[in-house]
């Protein structure tokens, strides 16, 4: 009787199986609809769809839109810490005072003087040909070059600033003679370690200047070379300065896509705290990555469409498109995973038992 019994179960099991192996699209598509209806928008996920659009479309607007560039007068008067400046160097070589350091112009924005040394720092080419300007070098070059008033040159040639006098008899900054890289880093250490309080303010004063001065210029209509390409190619980082690949707009990109990266961990975070006990958590992130993907693609759109219909460039997400593609990219691939994991574990258990909700 027990064997006529296992028979019988093993054959109804058996017909299952083959009504399953039958209906496996009636069955994946029932499965679908059940992931599609667990990850659907509820009435909060909606109200936080709204929300994340609202946020990101007020960045665009209201924080990380390009700003208009200001002259260099009008950069310097708006830079806090600019002060008053005026050339007076008469001190002994690699060794001007703190009121030197404090009251004469950054010696690499010199270019008096050039032609005698064939340096070509004409106009605004001293931007790209000194070391002192670049965003990331000119920590280094800009403070040593202010600690010893010195300027250093893209291919590593360095040169003593002092007055001069134009023909009017004002007073110049001008390019005298010959320095070597070696007593600039010797002067600037050794002032910096062995001069006491004096020394170590004198360091504090030069890097702090050369702060300003790049904050100044990077708001100004010419900006700033991107950080290494002048120490490579002053050509090149003029030329890419040129179709706008400069440190401001490098920075405004940045401000763009960090902005938008933090406002999407904010939205995550707060909808994180909404999850239902009922429901599981990789099922629930598909909701919360829809939000963001969603949002941020709405954002992006509306951007776009803006600015080609102003004709306003200045009001581009470009950092924000950044960050939409990658969600695009990421969030798509994570949501199919998650369904085909869905769908992999709903049919195992079909397979398993027939007490299902699937019917099978």
């Amino acid at each position: 009787m027990n064997d006529f019994s296992e028979l019988n179960n093993v054959i109804t099991e058996t017909k299952r199986m083959i009504n399953i192996t039958h209906n496996v699209k009636i069955i994946q598509g029932n499965i679908e609809k059940r992931f599609n209806d667990i990850t659907s928008f509820n009435k909060t996920d909606w109200m936080f769809l709204a929300f994340a659009i609202a946020l990101q479309i007020s960045r665009q607007y209201l924080l990380t839109d390009f700003k208009e560039r200001l002259n260099d007068k009008d950069a310097a008067n708006n830079t806090w810490g600019h002060t008053k400046e005026h050339s007076n160097r008469f001190h002994r070589w690699y060794h001007p005072s703190i009121e030197d350091i404090k009251n004469n112009p950054v010696p690499f924005d010199t270019n008096y003087g050039s032609p005698n040394f064939s340096l070509g720092l004409h106009g605004t080419q001293h931007r790209y040909k000194t070391l002192g300007h670049d965003p990331l070098l000119g920590w280094y070059w800009g403070t040593m070059n202010i600690l010893t008033s010195t300027l250093t040159t893209w291919d590593l040639q360095s040169f003593h600033i002092k007055t001069g006098y134009i023909q009017t008899g004002a007073a110049r900054d001008k390019i005298l003679n010959r320095a070597s890289n070696e007593k600039i880093l010797e002067y600037s250490v050794n002032r910096s370690l062995n001069e006491g309080k004096e020394g170590k303010l004198a360091l504090a004063t030069a890097f702090l200047k050369e702060f300003v001065h790049l904050r100044t210029d990077i708001k100004s209509t010419q900006s700033l070379p991107l950080p290494f390409i002048s120490r490579l190619s002053p050509n090149l980082a003029k030329e890419l300065s040129t179709y706008g690949f400069d440190i401001q707009n490098l920075e405004t990109v940045g401000k763009q896509a960090t902005l938008s990266i933090l406002l999407n961990w904010v939205i995550a975070s707060i909808h994180k705290l909404c999850q239902p006990q009922d429901v599981k958590s990789d099922l629930y992130e598909v909701k919360t990555r829809k939000i963001l993907l969603y949002s941020n693609s709405i954002a992006t759109s509306s951007n776009i469409l803006f600015s080609v219909l102003t004709e306003n460039c200045n009001k581009l997400d470009i950092g924000g498109s950044l960050v939409t593609i990658y969600r695009i990219i990421n969030d798509v691939d994570f949501i199919e995973r998650i369904k085909r994991e869905f769908i992999s574990d709903e049919f195992q258990i079909i397979i398993d038992s027939n007490k299902n909700q699937y019917g099978f």
